[in-house]
C-alpha cells in the first residue's frame, strides 16, 4: 500500500532528451493494475504528479520538475502537471512536453526554480481573436489562422524574436513573411524588407467569390477550388508571377484554367491547348461531369472521378498524347473499359479481351 500511494499519478511516457534515452529506459516499478488506476485519476484532477518516463495527458502541461525522485524508481524525474488557464489568463509551464494546443508563449526565462537549468519556463495564454493583437515569442510557431504584423528582433529571452500577431480581417490585411500566409488568404502585393529582420511585408486578402477574379502573387498557394485563368510572368516583386484566379463555373458550363495549379476536385479536363498560358503552361478546358445516365468526355491528364466508369477510349484523343475517355455513372449494369478501379458495390460478371481496343480489356459490371 505504501508503494502504491507513493506512485500515484504516474503513467507511461517517452523519456526526455538530455536525461535518460528511450532506448536505455528502465520502467519504474509500477504494477500494470496501478498504471490503469493512475491514468484514470491523473486526467480527472487539475494538478497531479507523474514520472518523466510516462506520457503527459493531452491538454496538460508540466509546471515543475523534481530530479530523480524515489517514487519514480530513483531513475526518473517527477513532473507536476496541470491544465492551463483558459480565457485571457496566463499560466506558467516548463518547456518539456510541448505547449498545449491553442496556446502561445508570451514570455520565457531560463534557470527558474520550478523548471531547473535544462528547461525554459514559459508564460502561456490563448491568443486574442478578431482584430485584437497578441504579443508572442518565436520559440514556437505562429498558430494557424494568425498573421505576424510586426517583429521585434531578439525581443524575448534567449534571442528569440517577439511577434505581434492577429487574425486577418475580411478585407485587406498585412503579414510579415516570417510565418506562412493564413489559410484562405492570398498575397496581392509584396514590399521587400518591409518588416524588421529583413522579412518582406505582404498585403493579403481573401479571394473573390462567385464570378469575381482576384490578382495574387505566386509566393502564396492558389486556394483550394480556385483556378488560375491568366499568368503574368514576374508580375510581382521578387520575380514572383502574378496570377488571375477565380472559382470555376458549375453544372454544364465550362471554364478555362492554366496548368500551373491543380484541377479542382469534382472537375475533369475536356480539352488541352498546349502552352496556351504564359510560362509554357497548358490551358485546360474543365467542367463538372454529367450525372444520371448521360455520358461525359475527359482527357486522361486527370484521373477518372470516383464512382464513374469508362465506356470508350480514344488513345490519342487529347493534345499531348493524352487519351480521351467517354465515361458515365454505371447504373445497374454496364460494359466498362479496364482503365480505372471498379466502383464500390459492383462485381465483374464477364471480361472481354481487347474489348475496348488497343489492348485494353473490358469488363461487364453488375450492381451487387
Amino acid at each position: 500500500m505504501l508503494k502504491k500511494s507513493l506512485l500515484a499519478g504516474c503513467i507511461i511516457a517517452t523519456s526526455l532528451s538530455g536525461f535518460i534515452p528511450q532506448s536505455n529506459a528502465i520502467e519504474a516499478p509500477i504494477l500494470s493494475a496501478d498504471i490503469q488506476n493512475i491514468t484514470d485519476s491523473a486526467v480527472s484532477f487539475s494538478a497531479r504528479t507523474i514520472c518523466s518516463n510516462q506520457s503527459i495527458p493531452s491538454g496538460y502541461m508540466v509546471t515543475a520538475i523534481s530530479p530523480y525522485r524515489y517514487n519514480c524508481g530513483g531513475r526518473y524525474h517527477q513532473y507536476t502537471i496541470n491544465k492551463p488557464r483558459t480565457g485571457s489568463s496566463t499560466s506558467t509551464m516548463c518547456s518539456v512536453g510541448g505547449v498545449p494546443t491553442g496556446y502561445v508563449v508570451t514570455d520565457l526565462r531560463g534557470g527558474s526554480h520550478s523548471c531547473g537549468s535544462n528547461y525554459f519556463e514559459y508564460t502561456i495564454k490563448k491568443p486574442y481573436t478578431g482584430s485584437r493583437t497578441t504579443s508572442v515569442c518565436s520559440v514556437i510557431g505562429v498558430p494557424d489562422g494568425y498573421a505576424v504584423t510586426d517583429i521585434r528582433p531578439n525581443g524575448c529571452y534567449g534571442s528569440y524574436h517577439r511577434y505581434t500577431i492577429r487574425q486577418p480581417g475580411s478585407g485587406t490585411s498585412t503579414s510579415c513573411s516570417v510565418s506562412r500566409v493564413p489559410d484562405g488568404y492570398v498575397v496581392t502585393d509584396i514590399r521587400p524588407n518591409g518588416c524588421p529582420a529583413g522579412y518582406h511585408r505582404y498585403t493579403i486578402t481573401k479571394p473573390g467569390t462567385g464570378s469575381r477574379t482576384t490578382n495574387m502573387c505566386s509566393v502564396s498557394s492558389v486556394p483550394s477550388n480556385y483556378v488560375v485563368t491568366d499568368i503574368r510572368l514576374q508580375g510581382c516583386t521578387g520575380n514572383y508571377h502574378r496570377y488571375t484566379i477565380k472559382l470555376p463555373a458549375t453544372g454544364s458550363n465550362s471554364s478555362y484554367m492554366c496548368s500551373v495549379a491543380d484541377v479542382p476536385s469534382g472537375y475533369v479536363v475536356t480539352d488541352i491547348r498546349l502552352k496556351g498560358c504564359s510560362g509554357n503552361y497548358h490551358k485546360y478546358t474543365i467542367k463538372q461531369p454529367a450525372t444520371g445516365t448521360d455520358s461525359s468526355y475527359m482527357c486522361s491528364v486527370t484521373g477518372v472521378p470516383s464512382g464513374y466508369v469508362v465506356t470508350d477510349v480514344n488513345i490519342r484523343g487529347c493534345s499531348g498524347n493524352y487519351r480521351k475517355y467517354t465515361f458515365k455513372l454505371p447504373g445497374n449494369a454496364v460494359e466498362a473499359c479496364a482503365v480505372n478501379p471498379i466502383p464500390a458495390g459492383y462485381r465483374v460478371v464477364r471480361t472481354y479481351t481487347n474489348g475496348c481496343g488497343n489492348g485494353i480489356n473490358s469488363r461487364y459490371l453488375q450492381k451487387i
